[in-house]
């Protein structure tokens, strides 16, 4: 049986800038929310903050 593709019913937009996600480009779906690929490396960074550590200024747990 074919599928015959059919056309988005809505627009995906970035949950970071707003922008268009197109049909064919890369997103990453986190935790409910679409990230473009130009956003990407701010959002992981804004999410991995909790995890960074300074060399020589790390504490003890």
């Amino acid at each position: 049986m074919k599928k015959f593709l059919q056309p988005e019913k809505s627009v995906l937009r970035c949950g970071e800038c707003g922008g268009e996600i197109c049909r064919g480009e890369s997103y990453w779906q986190v935790n409910g929310a679409a990230v473009c690929a130009a956003c990407l490396p701010q959002f992981a960074r804004a999410e991995l903050e909790p995890f960074r550590r300074v060399r020589g200024e790390e504490t003890a747990f």
